[in-house]
């Protein structure tokens, strides 16, 4: 696989991998990293750090516009990614598990009647995720 050393393919430690919507970008869960390549040359352009030691990054998406990316971990976190900036801008906590999988909804689906009881019991808009998670 390009962008990621020899080393790290040969021990498998790519867990998971994801295009961007305009196909310009893949990003790969790779021990507790996320490794953002673009896909015309191969050439790493980023490396996104913050999940824990143990924490191997086993799923990975891409927002349906492209602004963001979340990365799922086996330190039970999910981390929300700007793409523009390259930074965190949120990390979920209080999964029981390791985060195996995660998506992002469509841009034109409804919330789900789940996503609308999770809105109406938060408190704090700026912590809700799905509001994160669906900005344009």
């Amino acid at each position: 696989m390009f962008c990621v050393s020899p080393e790290e393919y040969e021990k498998r430690v790519v867990n998971s991998v994801a295009f961007s919507p305009d196909g310009k970008l893949i990003a790969a869960g790779a021990r507790t990293k996320v490794i953002i390549c673009n896909v015309q040359s191969g050439k790493e352009i980023q490396t996104l750090t913050g999940h824990e030691k143990g924490g191997y990054v086993d799923s990975v998406a891409f927002s349906p516009n492209g602004k963001l990316i979340a990365s799922g971990s086996r330190d039970k976190t999910i981390k929300i990614w700007n793409t523009e900036s390259w930074t965190k801008i949120q990390t979920l906590t209080g999964h029981k598990y390791r985060v195996r999988s995660i998506a992002f909804k469509p841009l034109e689906m409804e919330p789900s009647k789940f996503q609308k009881k999770l809105l109406e019991k938060r408190k704090d808009p700026k912590l809700d995720p799905i509001k994160i998670i669906t900005q344009d």
